[in-house]
């Protein structure tokens, strides 16, 4: 029997067309299950290395400066410390790997105003902390669409 008669017989089409709509099922399932159901502020939590369903504390309505080169050893508390002479911080979040939630090197510091924002890069770009040269400046959005 070649394989063009057996494509053509009635129980092989119907297991290839079974099998076929239900990869299909499964795809678009999986598909419509993610898509429209988080919010934007998600969106921008996942893009920032945090998870979409917790909140992380950041508000929206400060000035967000991106810390980078940051020592593996510096806790948040501290950041919020460093950073708390020169404004009021609002939030602070040091990006950790998921799987083992070490520190990746970098985060972010939301300063209540620009003033003290303006200030702390200035103080803090390229200062030594904890044996490292800091990297600060405005963090800069990033599109994703």
């Amino acid at each position: 029997m070649s394989l063009a008669s057996l494509m053509n017989s009635v129980p092989v089409a119907a297991a290839v067309a079974g099998v076929a709509g239900l990869v299909a099922g499964l795809v678009i399932g999986r598909l419509s299950a993610g898509s429209g159901t988080r919010e934007p502020r998600a969106r921008a939590s996942r893009a920032r290395g945090g998870d979409a369903d917790v909140d992380d504390g950041f508000t929206g309505e400060g000035i967000e400066l991106y810390v980078g080169n940051l020592s593996y050893d510096m806790t948040e508390p501290e950041l919020k410390k460093t950073f708390g002479s020169y404004g009021d911080v609002l939030s602070v979040r040091i990006i950790k790997n998921k799987f083992n939630d070490r520190s990746k090197g970098y985060g972010f510091v939301e300063m209540a105003a620009q003033a003290g924002a303006d200030k702390a890069v200035k103080a803090m770009h390229g200062k030594d902390v904890m044996g490292r040269k800091m990297v600060v400046n405005e963090a800069r959005s990033r599109s994703r669409e």
